[in-house]
C-alpha cells in the first residue's frame, strides 16, 4: 500500500484500511476513483464487476489443492480476458510428516490450467519466461490463459 501511495498519491489508492469495512466491493466504481485497490483473498466473496487480467505468481504452489479450486472458482467469474500464471510446474516439496516444511498434496501447473475450466491455455513456458535448474528438481512455468469465448 505505501509503495502504490507513493507512486500513485495516497489519494489515488484504496488502502485495505478502507476496503475492509466494504460490505459489497464494485470493481467497476472502484476502477472510476482509484488508479490502485489493495484487497485480501478473504475479500473476493464481496467482489463484484470485473477485471481485464489476473495474475498470480508462485502463490498457487503454496497451497493445497482445495483451496486453490476454491480461489479459482471466486476468481474465474471476474475475469473478463486473461490469467497470467507463473507457478512450480513440478510442485512443491511433499511434507514428510507433521510440522515438516511442504504441502500434504502439489498443486502443478496442469491442476491450474484444469481448474480454470472457462479458459483456453494460449501459452506456456518454462525456459524463456519461468525457470528451470540444471537438474531439473526445480521447474517454473509462467502461462497465459484466455477466457473462451461463447
Amino acid at each position: 500500500t505505501y509503495y502504490l501511495q507513493q507512486v500513485f498519491g495516497a489519494e489515488n489508492v484504496l488502502s485495505y484500511s478502507e476496503s475492509r469495512t466494504l460490505d459489497i466491493i464494485d470493481l467497476t466504481e472502484l476502477k472510476k476513483r482509484y488508479k490502485a485497490v489493495v484487497l485480501c483473498p478473504w475479500q473476493l466473496p464481496k467482489l463484484t464487476g470485473q477485471v481485464d487480467l489476473f495474475a498470480n505468481f508462485m502463490s498457487f504452489q503454496e497451497m493445497e489443492p482445495d483451496v486453490v479450486r476454491n480461489y479459482i472458482k471466486l476468481v474465474q467469474p471476474l475475469v473478463s480476458d486473461y490469467a497470467l500464471i507463473r507457478n512450480s510446474a513440478l510442485g512443491k516439496k511433499v511434507a514428510k510428516g507433521a510440522g515438516d516444511v511442504g504441502v500434504i498434496e502439489q498443486v502443478k501447473t496442469g491442476f491450474i490450467r484444469d481448474e480454470f475450466n472457462d479458459f483456453d491455455c494460449l501459452a506456456a513456458d518454462s525456459f524463456v519466461y519461468g525457470e528451470e535448474n540444471e537438474t531439473r528438481t526445480y521447474q517454473s512455468e509462467v502461462m497465459v490463459l484466455q477466457r473462451r469465448q461463447a
